[in-house]
């Protein structure tokens, strides 16, 4: 990550503090490790032989929901879906 400057944030009224800062999470952690956030939720969960996934780097997020934004073969971005939109999209 050369540079990371956001560009665009909103927050639906009423959301709960902690959720903006995981959402901010979500997409660092896609970015940094260049894959969707699902992936860490889904070694995590596989048991004993993922649980040490979180003590390897400060910055991973292992909860689906961040999501590295490609254009080029190149990583442009990231996005927080929110859970409605989840179910509509494949990564």
């Amino acid at each position: 990550m050369t540079a990371a400057r956001w560009w665009r944030f909103s927050r639906i009224d009423g959301t709960q503090i902690a959720s903006t800062e995981i959402a901010v999470r979500k997409a660092k952690s896609a970015i940094m490790f260049k894959r969707p956030t699902k992936v860490f939720e889904d070694r995590m969960a596989a048991g004993p032989a993922g649980s040490n996934l979180a003590t390897l780097h400060p910055a991973v997020t292992a909860s689906e929901g961040g999501v590295p934004l490609m254009f080029g073969g190149q990583i442009v971005g990231a996005n927080r879906l929110q859970r409605r939109d989840r179910a509509s999209r494949t990564v």
